[in-house]
């Protein structure tokens, strides 16, 4: 088309991606054409910066994205209605994610509980702890404290009446209290047990549930009180401190009796007339108390029951001072004992002939004879001693003696025969205790019981050394040669199997013998069978060995052609020539001819096995 001006152009309101804009191409100084939809492509790729331009963020397909914290300037005032509410009345708080969110009053501290905080000065649980755990707090009742009794409560109070235990309502017990009545002129209760005081008329109104009951002093309202005829009791009457029984009161029908002589009716059963009849007829002879049908010498004895009887007195009557002292009952030296006020000593009465004294004091005796006596007279003053021995002599004074007398004269000897020196002494048999030392060089016998210590140079008398017991023997040398055994001969053991540790058996010159075992099915070895035995398996099976144990060696070789397995304890692993098996995992052979294992403890929960061609198994 020919050159228009742009203002001559047809203005449209919309572009479609195919509609053509007009550009200058400064590089090239020339105008030229670019499609819409490339141009809002390469406004896409580019930044643009916008002056003065509203972005309407509401308009259909417009949005705004990737606006950072930098995008916003430090002096926008952004309002905070602008973001998105919270719940309304919780403290905000921000979230995992780092966003505001609000602190539900169920987990944190809502607005009321936050107030507070007001006026606290210090730090909360500091103040707490410091308070103790002994302070009450006036929003807690009294129950907080320690059980209180009535006087401890009474000594916290200032304006209390009267003392004691404190009361409740229900069934109080008040010892004498002072009650002050509702008081009112014209008082007129109907509550039953509701009890007022009319001031006008001096007298008691109490209401009985219906009405108003009125109580009022004799001497006051005299005139309106007149005796009942012939009034009916039942029940008991209360005479001074006595009551009455309805039965009582009837037994002295017809009676004038005072308040005192009434009181004597108390207790009574019956008519008293009639017991006082059944009481016999008799009288007294004079001052006399009839005995009829009684022996003579019985007294009257009361019963202590309001009753006497006629008793024989125990001991057959009075004893008279004209009488010896025979007409008592035999006596003891300790009962006489009792009845004596000034004796000397205790136990038995003493009379003069051939008494036993048990260390008396003797005084000063005016004379007597010491033939029989025993013992030793400390403070004794002899005389002159005719072929008598002082103790301030020696034996040597008295004649030979033997041994056989000393003895007789000894009481606690050891032993029978000759007294012993300590030079070149005999002895037959003794019994030697333990003594501190002694040379047994020439001694001979056999000591059975006897336990030797170091001994050296020991041969025995007839070439050989039996030891028997049921003791361990240990032989212990420092030499280089410890323990020498005879070049011929043989060295016997005892019956069954022997353990050696660390000795060397020179099979060159011994005879090792190994056991062996065939197997024709599965078996579970025990573990006696995996201490050096070989087995021998001749048909397909499984071999499952015990927990493993230190020492434990055994071979497991194939007689032809069978599959067999070698299992271990479930806790246990087996090393395969090096590698580690799983716990309780099993080793299987290839199933040919001549197959071999080798196992032995390789540590505290593990075998290991030697093979040819074995494989895991598995459990």
């Amino acid at each position: 088309m020919a050159d228009t001006k742009l203002s001559a152009l047809t203005a449209i309101t919309a572009l479609d991606d195919a509609d053509l804009l007009l550009t200058t191409d400064t590089s090239a100084v020339e105008s030229k054409k670019i499609t819409r939809a490339n141009f809002v492509t390469d406004m896409a790729q580019s930044t643009q910066t916008l002056t003065n331009k509203t972005f309407d963020a509401d308009g259909t397909g417009n949005s705004i994205t990737n606006i950072e914290n930098a995008d916003i300037k430090a002096a926008a005032g952004i309002a905070v209605n602008k973001l998105a509410a919270l719940t309304a009345s919780e403290l905000v708080l921000t979230d995992g994610s780092g966003f505001l969110a609000s602190a539900a009053v169920a987990t944190y501290p809502s607005l009321t509980e936050l107030t507070y905080l007001k006026g606290v000065t210090s730090a909360i649980q500091t103040q707490i702890d410091a308070k103790g755990a002994g302070d009450a707090l006036t929003s807690n009742g009294l129950d907080q404290f320690a059980a209180t009794t009535s006087l401890e409560l009474l000594g916290t109070i200032s304006d209390e009446t009267g003392t004691g235990s404190l009361v409740f309502g229900t069934s109080p017990t008040i010892a004498t209290p002072t009650l002050t009545l509702k008081q009112s002129t014209t008082p007129t209760p109907t509550a039953e047990g509701d009890i007022q005081w009319d001031t006008d008329n001096n007298q008691l109104a109490v209401g009985d549930g219906v009405g108003t009951k009125v109580f009022s002093d004799d001497s006051v309202n005299a005139s309106t009180y007149a005796p009942i005829a012939d009034p009916t009791f039942t029940g008991e009457i209360g005479i001074g401190a006595v009551n009455v029984s309805e039965t009582e009161l009837g037994i002295l029908e017809g009676a004038t009796l005072t308040t005192t002589e009434l009181n004597y009716v108390d207790g009574v059963t019956s008519a008293i007339q009639t017991q006082l009849d059944s009481k016999g007829t008799g009288t007294p002879e004079g001052t006399a108390i009839l005995s009829t049908g009684e022996t003579v010498g019985k007294v009257l004895q009361a019963d202590g029951d309001n009753t006497c009887s006629w008793i024989t007195l125990p001991g057959g009557g009075d004893a008279l001072v004209a009488n010896p002292l025979s007409q008592f009952a035999a006596t003891t030296s300790l009962q006489l004992l009792n009845t004596i006020s000034d004796e000397t000593g205790t136990g038995s009465l003493v009379f003069a002939t051939s008494p036993t004294l048990v260390t008396p004091l003797l005084g000063t005796p005016t004379s007597g004879v010491l033939t029989n006596c025993t013992g030793t007279a400390a403070g004794l003053t002899a005389g002159a001693v005719t072929n008598g021995v002082y103790t301030t002599d020696n034996l040597s004074v008295m004649a030979a003696t033997t041994s056989a007398q000393l003895a007789g004269v000894i009481s606690n000897e050891t032993g029978t025969g000759s007294l012993v020196f300590a030079t070149s002494p005999t002895l037959v048999t003794p019994l030697l205790g333990t003594p501190t030392s002694g040379v047994l060089t020439n001694c001979t016998g056999t000591a059975s019981g006897l336990t030797a210590g170091s001994v050296t140079g020991f041969t025995p008398a007839s070439g050989s050394l039996t030891l028997s017991g049921a003791d361990a023997v240990t032989i212990t040398t420092t030499a280089s040669t410890n323990v020498t055994l005879p070049t011929t001969g043989t060295v016997a053991t005892l019956a069954g199997t022997e353990t050696l540790t660390n000795k060397t058996i020179n099979a060159a010159t011994n005879t090792v013998e190994i056991n062996t075992q065939i197997h024709t099915t599965s078996d579970t070895l025990t573990a006696a069978e995996c201490y050096g035995k070989v087995h021998y398996v001749s048909s397909a099976a499984t071999l499952t060995l015990p927990a493993i144990a230190d020492g434990m060696h055994l071979t497991v070789i194939t007689i032809g052609a069978v599959a067999v397995s070698v299992d271990c304890n479930a806790s246990d692993k087996i090393y395969l020539d090096g590698t580690a098996l799983d716990d309780g995992d099993k080793i299987t052979n290839a199933s040919t001819a001549g197959d071999i294992a080798v196992l032995t403890y390789y540590s505290a929960d593990g075998w290991h096995a030697s093979t040819n061609t074995w494989t895991d198994g598995g459990a």
